[in-house]
Formats: C-alpha cells, structure tokens, sequence
C-alpha cells in the first residue's frame, strides 16, 4: 500500500520509522510498467489475510 503525503512516498505496510530511511521511486519499464521500486510486495492466500493486511496499511495511514 502506498500514500503520498507531504510529497513523500510512503509503504503503508512497513513501520513507519524505518519507513523514512527507504528511498521509494517511481519507474518505468517494459516488461513491469509503471512501479513503485522498493514498495513492499504481500501475497495473501484469504479474505482474513488480505483484511490483515490492509489493517496494517490503515493503521500507518496520516490522518489529518
């Protein structure tokens, strides 16, 4: 999961003080498209997991 805030990329599933030491970059390539590099990558198997999972990223969201 990814958030832009302030103009800085964030990976909404990793803790967010290591977080800022990860440099994410958008890049362009044939064979990907369009990523975000260094951006984390989750593979879920169920519905319980894949709600896990989006409860970090929500959990690590900015919130005016």
């Amino acid at each position: 999961m990814l958030e832009i805030y302030k103009e800085t990329f964030i990976d909404l599933l990793v803790d967010q003080y290591k977080n800022y030491k990860k440099d994410l970059k958008i890049k362009e390539s044939v064979a990907r498209g369009t990523y975000v590099e260094g951006l984390s990558s989750v593979s879920v198997i169920s519905e319980m997991e894949l709600l896990e999972v989006l409860t970090v990223g929500e959990r690590n969201r900015h919130v005016g």
